[in-house]
C-alpha cells in the first residue's frame, strides 16, 4: 500500500465579456489551482489534507446572474482523517 499521496490541478473560470442584460457586469477569467495529498497512518487510518483555490482568486461562474452577489468560494481549506474497520 502507498504511505503518501498527492495530486494537484488547475481549472480556468472563463471570462464573460458579453453581457445580455443591464444588471449584468463582466467578469475576467482566471486559472484556479488545487493541491491534495494524504498519507497512510497504517492499515485503518489515513489522513487527507486538501487546499482549493491555493492563491485566492475571485472567479465568477459566467452564466448566472448572481456574479455580483454569489462569486465562487475563496481559498479553502479541508483536513479529513478515515478510519476503515
Amino acid at each position: 500500500f502507498s504511505a503518501l499521496g498527492c495530486r494537484d490541478g488547475a481549472r480556468y473560470v472563463f471570462a464573460r465579456n458579453r453581457v445580455q442584460l443591464r444588471r449584468e457586469n463582466p467578469t475576467p477569467g482566471c486559472f484556479m489551482f488545487d493541491l491534495e495529498g494524504s498519507v497512510r497512518l497504517d492499515e485503518q487510518e489515513r489522513v487527507f489534507a486538501r487546499i482549493e483555490n491555493m492563491f485566492d482568486r475571485e472567479a465568477c461562474i459566467r452564466v448566472s446572474h448572481l456574479t455580483d452577489y454569489a462569486p465562487l468560494s475563496g481559498r479553502n481549506v479541508m483536513i479529513e482523517i478515515r478510519w476503515a474497520y
